[in-house]
């Protein structure tokens, strides 16, 4: 299967293609995407596993308040 991050810039170009570019969610999934991938890594979506989504829950919990804000 496709990466992960291969799988979500599919679903952003949709989005866009749906909304515009300037739809506000663009950003934010764009960065939460970013961040899901520096804690995680980019593997095949149907490799991760629950210790993986535990591991980044973990991961944001330690991560300043406004980390998780649009830049």
């Amino acid at each position: 299967g496709p990466l992960f991050s291969e799988a979500s810039k599919a679903y952003q170009e949709k989005l866009e293609k749906a909304h515009g570019a300037t739809y506000d969610e663009l950003k934010y999934l764009r960065h939460r995407t970013e961040i899901f991938l520096a804690l995680v890594g980019d593997k095949p979506v149907e490799l991760y596993t629950e210790d993986d989504l535990q591991a980044f829950i973990d991961e944001v919990a330690f991560l300043p308040a406004n980390s998780s804000k649009d830049k």
